[in-house]
């Protein structure tokens, strides 16, 4: 059975984005998870590459889901284990769980999660992954600045929500191979967005000056190296091209670690480059490029 409507957990850019796109052409009820008051409805306004003013309804309840809700969550990485808290020990109804984090082995950290709960009935895990650009500029208000392309993981509900988003403009598709997708762009936000976040600069400038493509190579080669003693089949020069398309993609775009700096928030940089870092001091590799990135990301989260 087909989901009946959509609830999306996080009120950042990309949740309010994408609740935007679907709830302007998917035809499915969507509703917001957010810290308004119930019932709260607010008009989200897109710009950028995607144009469309929509009102969608906000909930404080994320346990009122019933067995056809389907869940995405849109939270940042370091919020999705009280997210799990929060909605799996209610018990809820809804059978199915769309990840949409930035990060290393996101499904992994999931289960990992549930287990230290106790949560016994889970739902279905699908991971999803996104080259889209959003930058929020307002309260409700977000501009898409790339359109990307988004795989989901192939089955029964990542089919059925690559089709629904195909059917709202946007390039997805069910992938079956997604643990090597979710390599990919982990990689990618391992080099972009501390990069972008440490310059201050959009995604586009990465590729214009010298100083910053030679991070960016240094930054792969660590990548590279690490994930290759894990078992991982990973070539430098592939995983620069795949870089370079989502920068020429997203050229506009500020990365969410950019906007996170900006406004002093917590960053996802513990599940990209800390995990490289970790893995890596596992296996007594050294990785300069990587440490030093992270501690110029930490170091601009704490003034």
């Amino acid at each position: 059975m087909h989901p009946t409507d959509i609830l999306i957990i996080g009120t950042g850019s990309m949740g309010l984005g994408l609740a935007g796109i679907l709830a302007s052409h998917s035809g499915i009820p969507v509703r917001v998870y957010s810290r308004l008051p119930a019932d709260t409805t607010r008009t989200i306004v897109l710009t950028g590459r995607y144009s469309c003013s929509v009102p969608v309804r906000g909930v404080s309840d994320p346990t009122s889901s019933t067995s056809g809700t389907l869940l995405i969550a849109c939270v940042k990485a370091y919020d999705l284990a009280p997210v799990l808290k929060i909605v799996y020990q209610q018990a809820i109804q809804a059978p199915a769980l769309v990840l949409l984090q930035n990060g290393f082995f996101i499904k992994d950290f999931a289960q990992e999660t549930f287990d230290a709960l106790g949560i016994e009935k889970r739902p279905e895990l699908v991971r999803m992954i996104t080259s889209m650009g959003m930058n929020r500029t307002g309260p409700v208000t977000v501009e898409v600045a790339g359109l990307g392309e988004t795989a989901l993981e192939a089955g029964e509900t990542g089919s059925w929500l690559a089709e629904l988003l195909v059917h709202c403009g946007l390039p997805a598709y069910p992938a079956a191979t997604m643990g090597d997708k979710e390599i990919e762009k982990a990689v990618a936000n391992s080099v972009i967005n501390p990069l972008t976040a440490v310059y201050r600069v959009p995604n586009g400038a990465l590729l214009c000056e010298h100083a910053f493509r030679e991070r960016m190579h240094l930054l792969l080669q660590e990548d590279a190296l690490v994930l290759q003693h894990l078992g991982y089949q990973v070539e430098v020069t592939v995983l620069f091209e795949n870089i370079r398309k989502i920068i020429d993609n997203t050229a506009g775009n500020r990365s969410s670690m950019l906007q996170d700096v900006e406004a002093g928030r917590p960053t996802e940089i513990a599940f990209l480059n800390g995990f490289i870092i970790r893995k890596a001091g596992e296996m007594g590799i050294p990785v300069p490029a990587n440490q030093a990135v992270y501690e110029q990301v930490i170091r601009s989260t704490t003034g």
